[in-house]
């Protein structure tokens, strides 16, 4: 669970004031998705007990009705989970912490009596969630394959390991896992504006790069202009033209296609000259919107940042989710 706070005698207490409450409680469904699962219980408080393996949280906490809307759309259900099927008709028979090691279990009966252990492990690079059956096969698991204290089932001392308490003060909160999660969805608000940041600043360079290239259309109007004040003196199969600029008298030496006539030449001149004036513009309000778009990103960031550290609790988990990106 990643919470210095929460040590293995905490935990067995908490297990041991669970198992005092809700020991023989019948499963009235099963919830799961990527990397948490919930069992409900029945009784008229609507019990549940939260089980994450989400880095930064590994952690089991009582959850009474419904989630928090922001995490309910934080933890999305699997359709189809397997544990739905393999633990829908089971009852909760008892619950403990194994007796060395940060892992909560759960006994479950199905209705013929037979057993299963759900085991959740709480520490570790990887945490893990695996059910196991009496002959100590791994039916359904988290990550495979898992580690052999995952694999078995667990001593007789894990059912009777910790003393319960009458406050609830140790036991673990949905904080931790709340602030994890707006981590995480701070973490992808981020990286989605640093891919366009560096998709827009990529454009900007190559749009730069473009439009200095296109500012040739002036030089192209300029000898088109020049040409035709010099068209009289250009004669059919001339390769060049050797002219003088009229702007301001400078000498000119102006390409030309032999095989057209000096006025298809000319022509031609200002047609390339107009074309480079429109993909002139054209580049130009394309690499304003690229600014744009870069000056907006890092807006974006900023405010992402400051949203991330002004915002507590379910409000900033419910800000960082609803942020555009």
């Amino acid at each position: 669970m990643d919470a210095p706070r929460y040590d293995l005698l905490q935990l067995s207490d908490m297990m041991a004031g669970w198992r005092r409450t809700w020991a023989g409680r019948r499963l009235f469904t099963i919830t799961a998705g990527h990397r948490w699962v919930r069992l409900h219980l029945e009784g008229p408080e609507r019990a549940g007990i939260l089980l994450t393996d989400i880095t930064g949280a590994r952690t089991i906490c009582a959850v009474a009705g419904r989630l928090p809307a922001p995490l309910a759309e934080a933890l999305p259900p699997e359709k189809r989970h397997p544990l739905r099927d393999l633990l829908q008709t089971c009852h909760l028979e008892s619950l403990g912490m194994l007796p060395a090691d940060r892992v909560a279990a759960f006994r479950l009966v199905r209705p013929d009596g037979t057993r299963l252990v759900l085991l959740h492990r709480m520490f570790g690079a990887r945490g893990n969630t695996v059910l196991v059956d009496t002959k100590n096969r791994a039916l359904w698991a988290r990550h495979r394959p898992p580690l052999e204290l995952l694999s078995r089932i667990p001593p007789t001392a894990t059912w009777e390991t910790g003393s319960p308490r009458d406050d609830d003060l140790s036991a673990p909160t949905l904080d931790n896992l709340v602030v994890r999660l707006g981590d995480a969805a701070a973490a992808a608000a981020a990286a989605a504006l640093s891919r366009r940041r560096r998709t827009a600043g990529r454009l900007v360079e190559n749009l730069a790069r473009d439009f200095t290239t296109a500012e040739q259309g002036e030089e192209l109007r300029r000898g088109a202009e020049a040409l035709a004040t010099h068209l009289h003196t250009l004669a059919p199969g001339d390769r060049e033209a050797r002219i003088t600029d009229p702007r301001d008298g400078s000498s000119l030496v102006l390409a030309l296609d032999p095989a057209l006539s000096p006025a298809a030449n000319l022509e031609a001149w200002f047609r390339r000259a107009r074309k480079a004036e429109r993909g002139r513009e054209i580049i130009a309000a394309r690499l304003a919107t690229a600014r744009d778009d870069v000056q907006q990103c890092d807006t974006a960031a900023a405010a992402l940042e400051a949203a991330a550290h002004m915002t507590v609790g379910l409000d900033r988990l419910t800000a960082l989710q609803a942020w555009p990106i």
